[in-house]
């Protein structure tokens, strides 16, 4: 009787090697999900080593190399970023790597570049806001002045507190003598906040424009009230009360009067850029790939090695050669 079970034990064995796992190991969507948990911290250098990790895994990851090329911008390493970047364009459109490519090129001060590459980011997703703004200030550098107000504007379209958005429009439309349009964007401006004293000063060039001096004034004294040692207020408040013009009578794309001295903030990655404030350096946007698990999610995916073939095909024929040994000797 003993020996009648043997074979089917060891039967019953080698079909248990072959649905059975065998051994739990951390894989590339393991190690991806930590990356992503990484920079919800961020904590960007070792997001950028789990996402390594991820590649050595599975080199074809793409949202891994996604996730790298975003982090390597935050690290200012644009190169290498924009390398990541372009190796996951190669094989497919992924919005996440788009905005990368488009925020290292910038950062590489390769505007026109930068502009075209935002464009591909907007094919591919629109509702970023801080996004458009970034390619306001491409087209800024480069001398499109109504194409700067067009993309601020889609800025702030889609997110209506945009404080920064709306400055730059302000900015962009005294470049161009619009008064009354730079004094509505930096109207916009003050119903937002009231403590920034370089919004005050452009909004008192923009009274200025029109040769309001008495609302001019007054704003000069708010932006000198909040920062007492803003030397181009004074100096505006002074031309103001002289009633010496501000700007010359030829209209047309240049310097804007001004640069905003704004907070450099940035906002939480993967809040999105509404809850940002004003940035002169616009932070790149993280927005989570398709198939990417939710924000802050500590979980992973489980998974585990098959046996080896070459293990596999031993026990088979080991399994074989022992039932047929017990066959014969049944005879």
């Amino acid at each position: 009787m003993q020996k009648r079970v043997i074979p089917y034990l060891l039967l019953a064995g080698i079909i248990f090697l072959f649905l059975t796992p065998a051994v739990h190991a951390d894989d590339a969507s393991e190690w991806y999900v930590k990356g992503q948990n990484a920079v919800i911290t961020g904590d960007y250098e070792t997001a950028l080593q789990y996402y390594n990790n991820a590649l050595a895994a599975d080199k074809n990851h793409v949202s891994a190399q996604s996730g790298k090329a975003y982090v390597l911008n935050k690290l200012g390493r644009y190169d290498e970023a924009l390398a990541s970047a372009d190796s996951v364009l190669a094989v497919k459109k992924d919005p996440v790597a788009a905005e990368a490519r488009a925020f290292a090129l910038y950062s590489l001060g390769r505007y026109e570049e930068s502009a075209a590459a935002y464009d591909l980011l907007f094919s591919l997703r629109q509702n970023i806001p801080e996004a458009y703004c970034t390619q306001g200030r491409a087209y800024q550098q480069l001398g499109m002045t109504t194409e700067a107000i067009a993309s601020f504007g889609r800025c702030t379209k889609l997110d209506p507190t945009n404080l920064d958005g709306w400055n730059q429009q302000g900015l962009m439309y005294l470049s161009l003598q619009k008064y009354d349009a730079a004094l509505d964007a930096f109207n916009r401006c003050t119903r937002i906040t009231q403590t920034n004293a370089t919004i005050w000063n452009n909004k008192g060039l923009a009274y200025a424009g029109l040769l309001d001096y008495p609302n001019a004034m007054s704003c000069f004294k708010t932006a000198i009230n909040l920062d007492p040692s803003f030397e181009e207020a004074r100096k505006n408040l002074d031309k103001a009360y002289e009633r010496k013009p501000f700007f010359t009578t030829t209209p047309g794309p240049g310097p804007v009067p001004t640069t905003p001295a704004l907070p450099k903030t940035s906002p939480p990655p993967g809040t999105g850029p509404a809850n940002s404030v004003l940035t002169t350096e616009v932070p790149s946007t993280f927005v989570s790939p398709e198939g990417a698990p939710p924000e802050g999610t500590q979980s992973a995916t489980t998974t585990y090695a098959p046996v080896p073939l070459p293990l596999a095909i031993a026990g088979v024929l080991a399994g074989a050669g022992i039932f047929c040994r017990v066959r014969q000797q049944r005879k």
